[in-house]
């Protein structure tokens, strides 16, 4: 094979791999398997949940409460759900969003004629896991009652071997901040134990999901944790989100949101549902991404993945009677309408979002090493 045959070669190769793949819309589809699910919310009073789901990956899906404060008889029974293309989810009561790679979703019920409301926050299920998964330094946002309305966010760090230690950096209920250690344990299909909490490790081992049931103490709590990273910036936190909002305000309320960062830590957001109904909130703000991952939000302080695709947060000022957890997931800039961009081959520098496999495939006028191919 002749030198300049392989350079010919290579240069396509490369124009495949660089090219900008089109956006893949999400479906139902997108949500299929086998899911923990922890909820936290008043139904009148306080109360928290965790379920197994199954979903078929067609809109219809099965679950099995296996825990809750309320204790037994456990709900069981079957229901249906909606994914639209950029991610949006409708299961059941709840409205959220789901992640693009459909392992990670959040909802909240904002129907308040039942005095009803829930935030829910459901992690699929996995193999092979181990408390090895769930090693090195993480962030939680913790909502709950004990027995009154409470916020915490801390830094726990575990150690691969079921070993945590953990230090509050913030609580609503102010200082001295508590700190300790303590075990945990991570089973197979991803579920865990930590401390009193029960829930679901992701399959990467960067996010996790736990409630407390035991209502025996008064005291429920839920807990997101986001593992730190490194080399993060405002630049992490960068394209349109929903969030899912539970809080007292201060009775009990929910709300989604849409948002929109811009990569420089501005924020504009516009509320799509809430449990006070319209007129529904919108206005910009400013954000913050530290180098380890960690956000402050208007008034939340909390975490962003590492992927820059989830985050939580919480609100732990209680001098204005308002407290607040937050999850949010990244939109799916999905398109599935089939558009053709006609500028393919044409020596536009537009760009769009147009794939050139094919120009390589097939060859292109303004690319003229590529004509050796097109021959062959």
């Amino acid at each position: 094979m002749s030198k300049k045959l392989i350079i010919e070669c290579a240069t396509i190769l490369l124009t495949i791999i660089c090219c900008v793949q089109p956006a893949i819309a999400l479906s139902n589809a997108n949500l299929n398997g086998e899911y923990t699910m922890c909820q936290y919310g008043t139904d009148p009073n306080s109360m928290t949940t965790i379920s197994d789901l199954t979903c078929d990956g067609n809109g219809s899906v099965a679950y099995q409460e296996i825990a809750s404060s309320w204790g037994p008889p456990y709900d069981s029974g079957t229901g249906t759900y909606s994914v639209s293309s950029d991610g949006s989810l409708i299961l059941g009561s709840g409205t959220g969003i789901v992640s693009a790679d459909g392992n990670i979703f959040t909802m909240v019920d904002y129907d308040a004629s039942d005095n009803a409301l829930f935030l829910w926050v459901g992690i699929k299920k996995s193999s092979g896991m181990s408390n090895a998964i769930l090693n090195g330094e993480y962030t939680v946002c913790q909502y709950g009652t004990d027995p009154n309305s409470m916020t915490t966010i801390s830094d726990l760090t575990c150690d691969g071997n079921g070993s945590v230690a953990y230090q509050e950096i913030a609580s609503s209920w102010g200082p001295p901040y508590d700190s300790g250690t303590g075990t945990y344990s991570v089973s197979s299909d991803g579920s865990l134990i930590l401390g009193s909490g029960t829930g679901i490790v992701s399959a990467d081992g960067n996010i996790f999901t736990m409630v407390d049931y035991d209502v025996s103490d008064n005291a429920l709590f839920l807990w997101v944790g986001i593992k730190k990273s490194s080399g993060m910036s405002n630049a992490s936190l960068n394209g349109e989100y929903t969030m899912c909002q539970y809080g007292t305000d201060p009775n009990s309320m929910t709300t989604i949101s849409d948002l929109t960062c811009d990569g420089n830590g501005s924020v504009a957001y516009q509320e799509i549902a809430s449990s006070w109904g319209p007129p529904y909130d919108s206005g910009t703000g400013t954000y913050s991404v530290s180098s380890d991952g960690s956000l402050i939000l208007g008034s939340g302080t909390g975490i962003v993945s590492a992927d820059g695709n989830i985050f939580t947060m919480v609100d732990y000022d209680v001098s204005d009677n308002a407290l607040f957890l937050w999850v949010g997931i990244k939109k799916s800039s999905g398109d599935d309408n089939g558009s053709d961009d006609s500028s393919e081959g044409d020596g536009s520098d537009d760009d769009s979002s147009a794939c050139f496999i094919s120009t390589g495939a097939f060859g292109s006028k303004v690319e003229s090493h590529i004509k050796p191919l097109r021959d062959f």
